[in-house]
């Protein structure tokens, strides 16, 4: 990644820098807030379907009770049995459909639990990685004062700073060389009867116009003076061309030089650090890596598990739309809207009272879908915060943001960008987005040893891999 180093007057930002493993941190926290207010919500959800599952349950029970007052009609309509034969099944769909939600709660907190568990781990892990690291590059730094007494490093030192002198001067030649052609060449582009001519090639060996135009053109390049303005403007547009050719041909000299010196002090790192050194930074690299994959694989699981116990709390599975639809069906037969019709016909007190009961349990179903309803939204924004947030978490760690050398520039802060996302200001692709432009690569002693032996950040992982175009994982019922 390109060196984004900054500077403000003479005090550079480096101490000013956020580094990657607090910033992760800041993340995980973020994902265990959402969570707990997920389960908030999902608890008050599934108590609201609860309660309305018992208001169906009382106003089935109502009308049952206006059809005992009403036996004649009731029992001619088969009403009192068809309410006995609905309330046991409603009763059995709504207990088999409590164990379900039971079963993926466990599942749930299971898999958060052992991710916690793992992130703990984690967290020892990285700390021993860090010490690792330290030393590493400790010991490079000894690797570097016993080089500086060597010929050949000395000599390949000095080429390279040799060269990175030449490619300077030639990069700052070539600039100019750019500016003046465009400042100088700005006549010649003003001229038509110039450009005219330069367009059709006039004077060159691609020139091959008929003998007519020939003449005319001939008379127009008299006439501007275009043989001596050519060949000024040739060189004008010549020049920047050969000088950037030249400090390319540089650029790859510095390349293959720094290529060569970094080589060399990767091998005298390595000699100095020993097999134990390295052998051990390699296995807790390996044991990083594993630990990642299963941190992936159990963000998948949650959002899966979490998803489909959306689905439970908010009222959307298969069984409860069952217990509803079946209750529903019921309740709009024509046999009951006679009851109705005969209870208010009638002087009967009981009757009015039982009618009044119902009037009001259809006031408060209605008072309870709106809350559900309410807290349907605010779950299914959690759900979407908690699966960018995983994919976030994640993303860090396959691109090692979090390593000992990964730091962020402060501007802007990204706990302020955190906080938007959990808002809902931004998405998790254009917080993505921005942490990459802010993250920055610290150049430690050790790096030569590091590229050569492809170890964290320079091991040809993907810069990143945060998708804007669909879900990374398959939530199995989600909303």
């Amino acid at each position: 990644m390109a060196d984004r180093h900054r500077r403000r007057g003479d005090h550079t930002l480096v101490d000013e820098m956020v580094s990657g493993r607090d910033t992760l941190a800041s993340i995980e926290q973020s994902i265990r807030d959402v969570q707990s207010a997920e389960q908030r919500v999902q608890g008050e959800l599934a108590e609201a379907n609860e309660e309305r599952a018992r208001l169906l349950e009382q106003r089935l029970r109502a009308f049952r009770e206006l059809a005992e007052v009403r036996a004649k009609h009731a029992l001619a309509d088969g009403v009192i049995d068809e309410a006995d034969r609905l309330s046991h099944q409603v009763a059995s769909i709504l207990q088999a459909r409590q164990k379900t939600i039971a079963q993926l709660r466990e599942r749930l907190r299971a898999a958060e639990k052992e991710r916690q568990a793992l992130l703990d781990a984690h967290e020892t892990l990285a700390n021993e990685i860090a010490d690792k690291e330290a030393r590493l590059d400790e010991l490079a730094e000894q690797a570097r004062s016993v080089l500086r007494d060597e010929p050949e490093y000395a000599g390949l030192s000095g080429a390279l700073v040799a060269t990175r002198a030449m490619h300077e001067k030639a990069q700052e030649k070539s600039q100019q060389a750019e500016k003046d052609r465009e400042r100088k060449g700005k006549p010649y582009r003003g001229d038509l009867l110039f450009m005219y001519l330069w367009r059709r090639k006039y004077g060159s060996s691609e020139y091959s116009p008929m003998s007519l135009i020939r003449w005319l053109d001939e008379w127009v390049a008299d006439m501007v003076r275009y043989h001596d303005a050519r060949a000024n403007y040739a060189v004008l547009l010549e020049i920047p061309e050969r000088l950037g050719e030249h400090a390319k041909r540089l650029e790859e000299r510095l390349q293959n030089e720094q290529d060569a010196l970094h080589a060399t002090e990767a091998e005298k790192i390595k000699e100095i650090a020993g097999h134990d050194l390295t052998e051990a930074l390699s296995q807790v690299r390996e044991k990083e890596s594993e630990q990642n994959g299963k941190l992936e694989r159990l963000a998948a699981e949650i959002t899966e598990n979490a998803g489909q116990l959306n689905r439970y709390s908010a009222g959307l599975d298969h069984s409860f739309k069952k217990a509803v639809e079946l209750s529903a069906d019921f309740l709009e037969q024509e046999s009951l809207t006679q009851l109705m019709r005969l209870a208010r016909d009638t002087q009967e007190p009981t009757d009015d009272q039982i009618v009044t009961h119902i009037g009001q349990i259809d006031h408060d179903l209605n008072s309870h879908n709106q809350q559900i309803d309410d807290r349907r939204d605010e779950l299914e924004r959690l759900f979407e915060r908690k699966e960018e947030l995983l994919r976030i978490s994640a993303d860090f760690r396959r691109t090692h943001y979090d390593d000992p050398g990964s730091v962020f520039m402060p501007e802007g802060d990204l706990q302020n960008l955190l906080e938007e996302l959990l808002r809902g200001v931004i998405t998790g692709a254009e917080y993505w987005s921005r942490a990459r432009r802010r993250q920055h690569w610290q150049h430690r002693p050790a790096d030569p040893y590091r590229r050569g032996s492809h170890l964290p950040p320079f091991n040809g992982d993907i810069p990143g891999s945060y998708r804007d175009d669909g879900p990374d994982f398959d939530t199995g019922g989600g909303f």
